[in-house]
C-alpha cells in the first residue's frame, strides 16, 4: 500500500510541473500579445482616445470618460494632459483625493506645471482646505502674478475664510486686467454686499448685465441686493423671469423666498424654501444669517 501511495504522488507531482509549465508557458503568450497589441497602439489611436475622453466629459459622462484617460495612461503613465484631465474628472466625480493624486504625479515630473498647480488648489478648496489652496495659488502667482485664474481663485479662497475686503482686492487685480472679467464682477458683488454696500454690488451686477442682460446670476445677486435695502418690489420684478426659465435654480428660489418673507408674504415664502430644500435638501448651509433667519422662521410654522 505504501509503495502505490509513493507512486501516486510522483505522478501527480510530474503533473503538477507539467501544469505549472503550460501556464507559465500560457502567461508568457498572453504577455507578448499585450506587448503586440500596445505596440500597436499609434499616437493616432492615444489622440483618438483622447479626444473621446473631452467629449464624454462636456457630455458629463465623467465615469467613461475616465476610462480612457486610463488606457492612455496604461500606455503612457506619464502623458501630462490624460493625467490633468483625469484629474478634472475626478474632481467632477467628488472623488477629491484621486484628483489630487492626479495633480501630484505630474508635479512631481514638472513641479511648476501652472495647470495642475491651479487645479490643486480647486479641489482644496472643494475640499475646504482653504489655506492650503492658497499656497498654491500663489505658486501660480510667484510665476506670473498676473495669471487671472489664480488671482480669481485666491479671492474666492480668501473669500471663504470670511476675508471679504481681501477677497475683493484680488478681484480688483482681476478687473484691472480685463474690466469686463463676468466672474470677478460676480464674485466682487457677493463680497461687497454681504460687507452692507449694497449699491456697489447693484454696480457690479450691472456691468454683468450690461455685457449679458439674461445673466442668472447677475439677476439672482440684483434682486438680493435690492431686498437688502427693501426695495423688495423691484427685487420680485427681477426674479421672476429667470425663475420661470430656471424653476429648479435653488439660488433663484431661496432669493424669491426671502423676498416674499420680506414682503410679509410667509406661505408664498414657505413655497418657495420648500421647493428650494427639494432641490437641494442642505440648502440652510448656502444662506446668509438673514436668509436663515427667514428661512427659520418660515420653517417652524410648519411644526
Amino acid at each position: 500500500m505504501n509503495h502505490t501511495f509513493i507512486k501516486f504522488e510522483k505522478r501527480l507531482n510530474v503533473f503538477l510541473k507539467l501544469s505549472q509549465f503550460s501556464f507559465l508557458m500560457l502567461l508568457f503568450m498572453i504577455v507578448c500579445l499585450q506587448a503586440r497589441v500596445l505596440a500597436q497602439v499609434t499616437q493616432e489611436t492615444l489622440g483618438e482616445w483622447f479626444d473621446k475622453g473631452n467629449s464624454l466629459d462636456d457630455l458629463k459622462m465623467y465615469e467613461q470618460a475616465l476610462e480612457y484617460y486610463n488606457m492612455i495612461l496604461q500606455i503612457n503613465s506619464t502623458d501630462v494632459d490624460a493625467l490633468l484631465n483625469k484629474g478634472v474628472v475626478l474632481d467632477s466625480l467628488g472623488r477629491y483625493e484621486e484628483a489630487i493624486a492626479s495633480y501630484d504625479k505630474i508635479l512631481a515630473m514638472n513641479s511648476t506645471d501652472v495647470d495642475a498647480l491651479l487645479n490643486k488648489g480647486v479641489v482644496l478648496d472643494s475640499l475646504g482646505r482653504y489655506e492650503e489652496a492658497i499656497e498654491y495659488y500663489d505658486k501660480v502667482l510667484v510665476l506670473d502674478p498676473t495669471d487671472v485664474d489664480a488671482l480669481l481663485n485666491k479671492g474666492i479662497a480668501v473669500y471663504n475664510l470670511g476675508r471679504y475686503e481681501e477677497a475683493i482686492e484680488y478681484y480688483d487685480k482681476v478687473l484691472v486686467l480685463d474690466p469686463t472679467d463676468v466672474d470677478a464682477l460676480l464674485n466682487k458683488g457677493i463680497a461687497v454686499d454681504n460687507l452692507g454696500r449694497h449699491e456697489e454690488a447693484i454696480a457690479s451686477y450691472d456691468k454683468i448685465l450690461a455685457i449679458n442682460s439674461t445673466d442668472v446670476d447677475a439677476l439672482n445677486g440684483k434682486a438680493f441686493a435690492l431686498t437688502n435695502i427693501n426695495r423688495h418690489e423691484d427685487a420680485l420684478s427681477i426674479v421672476k423671469q429667470p425663475l420661470q426659465s430656471n424653476p429648479n435654480n435653488e439660488y433663484l428660489l431661496t432669493t424669491m423666498a426671502f423676498i416674499q418673507y420680506n414682503l410679509g408674504k410667509y406661505e408664498e415664502a414657505k413655497t418657495y424654501y420648500n421647493k428650494s430644500l427639494q432641490v437641494n435638501p442642505n440648502i440652510s448651509k448656502i444662506l446668509t444669517d438673514r436668509e436663515l433667519e427667514a428661512f427659520n422662521a418660515v420653517i417652524d410654522t410648519q411644526q
